[in-house]
């Protein structure tokens, strides 16, 4: 459980200065798929959780 909530500290940490409020703008391809691959491991995590 604790490894779920640090993979979703990092996906708000970059939706929050990313994508909703862009105190960062986002031009890194590697990053913006390194953080997709976060959330998506959370959203995997959440389903087998939920299983």
């Amino acid at each position: 459980m604790a490894a779920l909530y640090a993979e979703l500290r990092q996906v708000n940490d970059f939706r929050n200065t990313r994508v909703a409020h862009i105190e960062t703008k986002l031009d890194n391809a590697e990053e913006a798929w390194k953080a997709m691959i976060v959330w998506l491991r959370c959203i995997d995590k959440m389903v087998t959780m939920a299983s």
